[in-house]
C-alpha cells in the first residue's frame, strides 16, 4: 500500500520499498500508474539489490579444464 506522502521523490521511494517487499511488476504499475513508464527500470532495481544481496556469499565452485582437441580429452578422459 502507498505510503502516504506527497511528490514525485516520495513515490519513488515507496516504489523502490515496494520493490524490495517483493511486488510484482502488476503489482506495482496498479499501486504507483504514474510510474509505470518506468516498468523496465524495476527489474534493474531488482537485479541491483541481488547482487547487493548476494555479494557476501561465498560459494565453492569446481573448474574443469579442457585442452587440445576437445574430442581427443574426452576420449582419453573415459
Amino acid at each position: 500500500m502507498p505510503l502516504e506522502h506527497q511528490g514525485v521523490k516520495a513515490e519513488v521511494a515507496d516504489v523502490y520499498m515496494s520493490i524490495k517487499d517483493g511486488l510484482t511488476d502488476t503489482e506495482l504499475m496498479e499501486l504507483y500508474p504514474n510510474e509505470a513508464y518506468n516498468v523496465d527500470k524495476f527489474e534493474r532495481i531488482r537485479q541491483r539489490l541481488k547482487a547487493d544481496e548476494n555479494a557476501s556469499i561465498r560459494r565453492e565452485v569446481k573448474v574443469w579444464y579442457i585442452w587440445g582437441r576437445y574430442w581427443s580429452s574426452v576420449k582419453h578422459a573415459m
